[in-house]
């Protein structure tokens, strides 16, 4: 399957939250502190390459998303430490 322009940099910060909320929600609470430090410069260091690699939203694409955010639209339950 072909990728079409502008597809891979959202798809990409997808797997790295994913990765992050599997980590948080499956394997943080086992893991020794240590071993948890390391999981967290990985994604760290995952989100930071996306962060490079991505281009610059558009002008229209950075108001929509401000306008989204001011809204509440970009506010999760698990953002704010679980309460609804």
């Amino acid at each position: 399957m072909q990728k079409t322009p502008g597809t891979e940099s959202p798809n990409a910060y997808l797997e790295v939250q994913t990765a992050a909320r599997q980590t948080r929600t499956v394997d943080l609470a086992a893991l020794p502190e240590e071993e948890a430090r390391a999981v967290l410069a990985e994604l760290t260091s995952r989100r930071d390459e996306q962060n490079r690699a991505a281009d610059p939203p558009g002008r229209r694409a950075y108001r929509r998303a401000q306008a989204n955010i001011g809204s509440g639209g970009q506010t999760y339950a698990v953002d704010r430490g679980g309460q609804q």
